[in-house]
């Protein structure tokens, strides 16, 4: 509506000489038992069976969430799981140097899956035994969210005019919209 189109000028005013803005999405649902988004990281390509360039890590992006209305636990706010994106990096290493075949890893089902290979927990203690714990917590969440898609552990309510900035390659989630 005009109000929330004003605001958002608003912003984009502010922002400093070499920040541009790249795309806009806007996210508004109707009440439902459902998440307006599963749980999912950016440029995995569900679905494809095909290695793509952008399982590098420097192709990302980083997204700024503006919120026009507020947003609670039962309407649809946003969730992020803290150091996701860490352990996103590391599997699309392994997938650029051959550790394992690609294989899609958008959702958090498949992530998951592929977190578990032999492989990929080979690599992490050899290469990047730091994040041996945060794997470990990693899918401990995962199976939890898998089991209770209705866990709001991670929604992060906010009010009008408040940012969530965050690495895409983490995992987020729009929230069920139950009212």
């Amino acid at each position: 509506n005009e109000r929330n189109i004003k605001f958002i000028d608003e912003i984009l005013h502010t922002l400093e000489d070499g920040a541009h803005l790249t795309r806009i999405d806007t996210y508004k649902s109707k009440t439902s038992k459902k998440p307006i988004l599963q749980w999912h990281n950016d440029k995995a390509f569900s679905g494809d069976k095909v290695k793509h360039n952008r399982v590098q890590n420097k192709l990302f992006s980083y997204k700024l969430f503006i919120h026009v209305t507020e947003t609670q636990k039962n309407n649809g706010c946003f969730s992020y799981i803290p150091n996701s994106n860490r352990i996103s990096i590391l599997i699309r290493k392994a997938f650029r140097k051959g550790i394992m075949d690609y294989s899609p890893f958008w959702n958090i089902e498949d992530f998951s899956k592929i977190l578990r290979k032999k492989e990929i927990l080979n690599f992490a203690d050899s290469y990047f035994p730091e994040l041996n714990e945060e794997i470990k917590i990693f899918l401990k969440i995962s199976d939890k969210l898998i089991n209770n898609p209705n866990c709001d552990d991670y929604s992060i309510p906010c009010k009008q005019g408040d940012a969530i900035l965050f690495d895409e390659r983490g995992f987020h989630q729009g929230g069920i919209p139950s009212t």
